[in-house]
């Protein structure tokens, strides 16, 4: 029988469990635990206790493996442990590593063998516990943790810039990158991960603790610049944008603050600036229909956002399934050029296509030439039909004293409601002589023009007398259907950009540069024609700010006719339809300046239109126009 019984751990033999476990004799254990350079791993043969060379032995070494060796009559129980730092061990650990493409970098290697070996160790003596083993064993793993720590604090100090007291998201994550690339340079070993999550937690708190920045939107999509706080009206926050801006009359140019309500920016803005203008104070202004309430608690309507308007390929399946009116011919008839509305007239003036002129019998031997576009046709009616005729025009639904409109009016509004303040603006700058088309507009009337973009357009507009119906007017000519008299009137779309620079377009893709390229009849381009709501404005070569579409210029003719404004502009992504919201479109008066303001902010009912921030010459159509066909004629109302 062998001097010493051996096996591997945990197959004890059944005859030896009895002598292993009795409390009444002692047992003296020796651990063997070390670095073998042989491929047995085997330390035991230096002690003696081998009966053979373990050379000659079957044997696969494998790191964990324990090995008992025991001594009856000695009472001594050896335990061989193979570990990582045996030389067969190690090889095994670094060969799963390459081929697994785990190795990384001999350090950490290292880190891994010394650490399995510690535990071994650990296990072996069972003077410690194996969470304790990173402070008594692993000397590596607690210089690395030393070296997160420190980059930890130098990452967060950094963020925590005392002279940054509040900033936007954007920048908050632009800080915790620079401060987590600073905490990589320092970061080493297990804890790296961890410590990172630590460094974003830390920063993310420190952020929402005080740092915050409010970043509520503007109309024009710019963030506030206060720090986090409660409002109880929008107009408390600041985006610290300020942009120059034209009172309603053109005039007088003043900085204004980046709006964030629709009554500021359509509003209350341009009442500030009428009261320091010596111009608006003066001036013939047309009063906007607004919401009068007849109680105290009057409140904002409340209703139901429209269905989304429907495709082509859907409007054509609707009208095919239900037989109903084509959509190109309803929208042939809501963008048509003609436009009729006069109030309390005896004689109504419209403006009609060569089409309508044959189907009112005017005789076809007549040659047609592009004038006949914009000729208008005097249709003389008696007394009593005009007045029925104006009896039926002003009957509609009464304006609600209890409920007012929350944002602005425009085709989809429910009827009866209206806004508590006006967006738009329509004056009477004076008489038609304070425009003089060799000089343009000056400076000392309309302030902020570019050079050469400062004229208005000439509109030539033919008007052809039917029945007896005459009336003197200079440049008369007769034709076979009656007496053709020619009126001027001047128009211009003025564009407006964030810095203050006017200008008028001559078409609707091109600005115009100076009163000499401008031709007889030019205006029709802009009449007969959707104007872009937005286009770049040639303030700057580089990137050019976005002007908007504000103004409309109109100089009446002297004779008896007034001119009739119906403006109606598409914007959003619903493509919404606002108009000025009055029961009856206005009428200029003869020989008059004339000029509408348009609103500078445009709200739907989901709420504020945000203008594009950048815009080209090709797609500015895309964001939004004034649709063609807004002016219209009718004759001068006579007295009975």
């Amino acid at each position: 029988m062998p001097e010493y019984q051996s096996w591997k751990f945990p197959d004890i033999p059944t005859d030896l469990v009895e002598d292993l476990f009795q409390n009444d004799e002692k047992l003296v254990v020796v651990g063997v635990i070390g670095k073998s350079a042989f491929s047995d791993c085997n330390k035991m043969l230096s002690l003696g206790i081998l009966d053979s060379d373990p050379s000659m032995l079957e044997h696969e070494p494998k790191e964990g493996t324990i090995q008992f060796y025991y001594n009856r009559k000695k009472s001594i129980l050896f335990l061989h442990f193979e570990t990582t730092f045996d030389t067969a061990c190690m090889q095994g650990m670094l060969e799963v590593d390459i081929t697994r493409n785990t190795y990384g970098h001999f350090l950490l290697f290292n880190q891994r063998v010394r650490n399995r070996f510690g535990r071994m160790l650990l296990f072996a003596t069972q003077k410690s516990y194996l969470e304790n083993f990173n402070k008594i064993m692993d000397i590596d793993d607690e210089f690395f943790n030393a070296c997160c720590d420190i980059g930890l604090q130098k990452a967060f100090a950094m963020y925590n810039n005392p002279a940054l007291t509040h900033y936007s998201n954007t920048v908050h994550k632009k800080l915790v990158d620079e401060a987590v690339t600073l905490y990589m340079k320092y970061a080493r070993g297990t804890r790296t991960a961890v410590n990172e999550n630590k460094l974003r937690e830390m920063c993310e708190r420190c952020w929402r603790n005080g740092k915050q920045q409010c970043e509520v939107p503007s109309l024009r999509g710019n963030p506030c610049i206060l720090p986090k706080h409660i409002v109880k009206e929008l107009s408390e926050h600041s985006s610290a944008h300020v942009f120059i801006s034209t009172c309603n009359c053109g005039r007088t140019q003043g900085r204004r603050e980046d709006p964030y309500t629709i009554r500021h920016a359509n509003y209350e803005f341009y009442q500030y600036m009428a009261n320091n203008c010596n111009l608006c104070a003066k001036v013939k202004q047309v009063h906007f229909p607004v919401f009068e309430p007849s109680i105290n608690d009057y409140r904002a309507a409340e209703f139901e956002i429209a269905f989304p308007k429907l495709s082509i390929q859907d409007s054509i399946d609707l009208v095919q399934n239900h037989n109903l009116p084509s959509p190109k011919s309803v929208a042939s008839d809501e963008c048509s050029q003609p436009l009729t509305a006069s109030q309390g007239t005896h004689t109504n003036l419209s403006l009609v296509s060569t089409d309508e002129l044959n189907k009112i019998g005017v005789d076809a031997d007549i040659p047609s030439s592009d004038e006949s576009l914009n000729e208008l046709i005097i249709q003389v009616k008696d007394k009593n039909t005009q007045k029925a005729e104006d009896r039926e025009r002003s009957i509609y639904r009464q304006p609600s004293t209890t409920e007012y409109l929350p944002g602005m009016v425009h085709t989809e509004s429910p009827p009866g409601l209206l806004p508590r303040f006006p967006s738009w603006s329509l004056v009477c700058v004076g008489p038609s002589s304070v425009y003089s088309h060799n000089t343009g507009l000056l400076e000392h009337f309309q302030s902020g023009f570019l050079s050469g973009a400062n004229f208005l357009l000439p509109w030539d507009v033919h008007v052809r007398l039917e029945h007896s119906a005459s009336w003197a007017y200079e440049k008369t000519r007769i034709r076979k259907m009656g007496e053709v008299h020619i009126l001027k009137i001047f128009v211009g779309c003025e564009y407006e950009c964030p810095r203050g620079h006017r200008f008028m377009m001559s078409s609707a893709d091109k600005i115009l540069r100076g009163g000499s390229g401008i031709l007889r009849d030019s205006g029709s381009k802009i009449v007969y024609n959707n104007m872009p709501l937005y286009f770049p404005c040639p303030c700057r070569s580089h990137k050019a700010d976005v002007a908007q579409l504000m103004r409309v210029h109109v100089v009446t003719p002297k004779a008896p006719v007034n001119v009739i404004l119906d403006p109606k502009v598409r914007t959003g992504d619903r493509e919404y339809i606002f108009s000025m919201g009055m029961p009856n479109p206005p009428r200029l008066t003869q020989s008059a300046y004339w000029i509408l303001r348009l609103p500078y902010t445009y709200q739907g009912d989901e709420g504020p239109i945000t203008p594009p921030n950048e815009i080209t010459t090709t797609n500015a159509i895309n964001y939004g126009c004034l649709l063609a066909g807004m002016f219209g004629v009718s004759e001068t109302e006579l007295d009975d």
